[in-house]
């Protein structure tokens, strides 16, 4: 009898610790409660709106220059401020960017060379094009024509030869071929004499070989035709074979004298005719005449 009790108390010390067991793994997997968030939670350029139980960012025009701050300041006359922003800062000045607002600047510093400064915000780096010599600027000027520059430039770049440039320009242009500029700065390319070319970007143009010519802009220079020639470099034009001449090929130098037995009788041939039948000719005859009797 007693070793029957004993067992039922083991089992019923063993039910007991089952459920504690149990009721304390229920309480482990209850969540924990949420603590509730408040004014002090807000960061720097943001303010707490009770309505709507969050921190919302400052509107532009306003600020809040420190932690848990309750409503966003306006910015005093001759300031100005972005969205999210702990201070307010006056023209030519702003503040360092910052992707955290937890560590939102609140002082404004002058802008540097080449940036500028208009809304309160991070300076902003000049266009290219443009530029800004002198720390604290509210505007960024345009390059002068014959000038280029990068992005974020205290001063513009004059064009180097062979370039051009108009007023406000991002980078300086190659002169198109046939034309040129000689000197650095240029705000525009001029055109190659006749008797000359060049190819793009160029500083000069180039005189054309003996047997080319070029008129008045040309890009590259040109062969004489079959029948002309031209004897020096720089021609303008090239000049016709005289009769008794003539010119086989394109690009000439010279011309050639038509051989015994041909002619030509007009100028700018690139062929001698062949005497008819019972005529002849000397070399660089213009015609032909009957052949003397044997």
């Amino acid at each position: 009898m007693k070793r029957l009790l004993s067992l039922a108390s083991i089992v019923a010390v063993a039910w007991v610790a089952s459920c504690a067991h149990s009721k304390d793994r229920l309480s482990d997997s209850e969540p924990a409660p949420t603590p509730d968030k408040g004014a002090e939670d807000c960061t720097r350029g943001t303010a707490w709106v009770e309505a709507d139980k969050t921190c919302n960012l400052c509107p532009s025009g306003t600020y809040a220059g420190s932690n848990g701050a309750t409503t966003c300041e306006s910015c005093a006359s001759g300031t100005s401020s972005p969205e999210g922003a702990a201070v307010c800062c006056a023209p030519g000045t702003g503040v360092a960017p910052n992707s955290d607002p937890a560590a939102a600047e609140t002082t404004c510093t002058e802008c540097v060379a080449g940036t500028y400064g208009t809304s309160g915000g991070a300076c902003t780096a000049c266009a290219a094009g443009k530029y800004s010599p002198d720390g604290g600027a509210t505007s960024c000027s345009d390059c002068d024509a014959g000038a280029s520059s990068l992005a974020g430039a205290a001063s513009c770049t004059a064009c180097v030869a062979g370039t051009y440039s108009l007023v406000g320009a991002p980078s300086c242009t190659a002169c198109d071929a046939g034309k040129y500029s000689a000197n650095a700065g240029a705000t525009s390319c001029s055109d190659c004499d006749a008797g000359t070319s060049s190819l793009a970007g160029a500083a000069s143009c180039t005189a054309c070989d003996a047997g080319t010519y070029s008129l008045v802009g040309a890009p590259s220079c040109t062969a004489c035709p079959a029948g002309k020639y031209s004897s020096k470099a720089g021609a303008t034009s090239c000049t016709l074979c005289m009769p008794g001449e003539y010119g086989p090929s394109t690009g000439a130098t010279s011309c050639t004298i038509c051989p015994a037995g041909e002619y030509s009788e007009f100028a700018g041939q690139a062929v001698c005719g062949v005497c008819p039948p019972l005529t002849c000719s000397l070399a660089g005859a213009t015609i032909c005449t009957i052949c003397p009797a044997s």
